[in-house]
């Protein structure tokens, strides 16, 4: 309530403060306001066009919409106008995974740690577009049987959850989807005991929604 007071302060002072504006749009949404949202998004992207943060709001607005072929095509233009944006390239990276487009998820994922390593989320995101290069393995018959190349896959998706963990270190979802990827590498004891870990931490550990700059990111594994 406070930063939606003191933006909206500013902007009665600087009507086409088109930062405000964003901010504003950005906080609305993480809110559930998302028709108020939306009008915010858009006038701070027509006040100004060259921003790329104002198109990754708009992005994220879209997307709890569920109008996700525009969400990719407005986040792409964020991540275009800004190659070194970390959000942007994370929400871009997010809404490819919607799309199923893994590869070009893991390019524009590793751009988000590239131009900020020092968030969990982008970590943790980077992790799951690595696992999902590989077909979710149902048969325990086939855990350990990975080709070379799914093993490096897992492996780099494995060394993302861990650097998750360096940062913050009590989250579930990370844990969880780490022992998905020991269960794939065939190492059984140590996935247990990593699921074990993420269900002390929280009872149904099923992968949910994720916070952060993935808000509304409950479609975003499709291997699950």
């Amino acid at each position: 309530e406070a930063a939606e007071a003191e933006l909206r302060l500013i902007m009665v002072v600087e009507p086409t403060n088109a930062t405000a504006i964003s901010c504003l749009a950005d906080v609305m949404v993480a809110q559930g306001r998302v028709d108020e949202a939306h009008s915010l998004a858009r006038r701070a992207v027509d006040l100004q066009a060259d921003q790329s943060d104002h198109w990754r709001v708009l992005a994220v607005v879209l997307r709890a919409e569920k109008r996700l072929d525009e969400a990719r095509e407005v986040a792409r233009t964020a991540h275009e106008l800004d190659p070194h944006n970390a959000a942007a390239a994370l929400m871009y990276g997010v809404l490819l995974l919607d799309f199923d487009q893994v590869a070009e998820a893991v390019h524009a994922l590793t751009e988000a740690v590239r131009a900020d390593d020092s968030q969990a989320i982008y970590h943790m995101c980077l992790g799951l577009a690595l696992r999902q290069q590989v077909p979710l393995l149902l048969d325990s018959d086939d855990f350990g049987t990975t080709t070379p190349e799914q093993t490096v896959a897992l492996t780099a998706a494995l060394q993302s959850f861990d650097r998750a963990l360096m940062i913050e270190s009590d989250d579930p979802r990370c844990i969880f989807e780490r022992g998905i990827v020991l269960q794939m590498l065939g190492r059984h004891y140590e996935a247990v005991a990593t699921f074990d870990a993420a269900a002390a931490l929280q009872g149904d550990v099923h992968p949910r929604a994720i916070s952060g700059d993935a808000a509304a990111a409950s479609t975003l594994d499709k291997n699950d």
